[in-house]
């Protein structure tokens, strides 16, 4: 599928995970996960649609996400704004939220030790799939003015 708004580099990568999720490669997925290669931090389902070069309904939106976050495509997290937030991680990172400003930043710091722990402790779970973490605070900025 050759898409005008997608570099090779781009198309490959958004094929690799769609044969790997066993999807099927749509015009709406790929500029779906086009938006988010692009993305510099986490957006809102209405942040994807105003960024989209293709129609796509709405609900099928939601459920393309929903498929592309089940099948780890893509990582959803909330920042605490009343919205879930999407974007396809290149590697695995949190985010630390200005508390005022909404400014993000992205950290590597992870807690997969503490998620082994809790495997460990736990009598009526057989496994721990994943975990969420996000860290709040005021950046320099709010912090000076």
């Amino acid at each position: 599928m050759q898409l005008q708004y997608m570099t090779k580099t781009q198309q490959n990568t958004v094929c690799a995970h769609l044969d790997r999720a066993k999807l099927k490669h749509t015009k709406a997925r790929f500029a779906v996960l086009s938006v988010l290669l692009e993305a510099r931090s986490p957006l809102t389902i209405e942040d994807i649609q105003r960024q989209l070069k293709v129609k796509v309904h709405t609900v099928t939106l939601y459920r393309m996400l929903k498929k592309f976050v089940e099948s780890g495509i893509v990582y959803q997290t909330d920042l605490r704004t009343g919205k879930a937030y999407y974007e396809f991680q290149k590697e695995h990172h949190h985010h630390v939220t200005c508390t005022d400003c909404g400014l993000q930043e992205e950290v590597k710091t992870c807690v997969a030790r503490l998620q082994n722990n809790a495997q460990k402790e736990t009598k009526n779970f057989k496994n721990i799939n994943t975990h969420s973490l996000e860290f709040f605070g005021v950046c320099n900025k709010c912090t000076s003015g």
